[in-house]
């Protein structure tokens, strides 16, 4: 038989507390709600959250959060909605986010980049900006970066593609269908066909 925990006692009620909020990384009210959820006590809830209150560093656990989702590149506006489903409050991400902006935009700048160039050994460039911006990555920073690798790489990137395919004997025909299956438009590739 399944041993179920009796949330009504004061100790194990507040070794769930400190459990679950050092797992989920959530604010303090949503920590509250979900005490209030499972011993049905608001009285003994709070009296469990003044009790561990010198444990809970919300301030750290929401910088940390904004940091960890800044290094995978997402956006502010992805990064505030995400922590608004934890529950903290909206002026003190937004002040968190401020203070971080630079290490969000250098550290995010250079992964994409390096994603970006990765990518581009497998998949067409234009796809790839497709991809990218249907998520929820940062849309500046992605424009600023396609613009860059773009206008360095463009005429490369057609002329290669275009030899790849004549090595193969294949007529130009099928050379023009297979460059705009890779997201190329004619006036971008016409002039390197002869």
């Amino acid at each position: 038989m399944k041993y179920t925990p009796d949330y009504t006692i004061f100790q194990t009620l507040k070794n769930y507390a400190l459990r679950y909020y050092f797992k989920y990384n959530i604010s303090i009210k949503k920590l509250e709600s979900k005490l209030i959820e499972k011993s049905k006590d608001s009285k003994l809830s709070k009296e469990v959250l003044l009790n561990i209150a010198s444990l809970l560093q919300e301030n750290n656990i929401l910088d940390n959060l904004v940091r960890n989702l800044a290094e995978k590149w997402k956006s502010e506006k992805f990064i505030l909605n995400k922590l608004k489903l934890k529950w903290f409050i909206e002026s003190e991400i937004k002040e968190i986010i401020s203070t971080n902006v630079n290490i969000i935009s250098i550290s995010s700048k250079i992964q994409l980049q390096n994603t970006i160039k990765d990518l581009l050994l497998k998949k067409p460039f234009k796809s790839i900006i497709f991809s990218l911006k249907q998520k929820w990555y940062d849309q500046n920073l992605i424009q600023e970066l396609i613009d860059e690798l773009w206008e360095h790489n463009q005429e490369e990137l057609i002329l290669n593609t275009i030899e790849s395919f004549k090595s193969k004997w294949i007529e130009n025909n099928k050379i023009i269908q297979k460059i705009l299956q890779k997201w190329f438009s004619y006036n971008e590739f016409k002039n390197f066909l002869n």
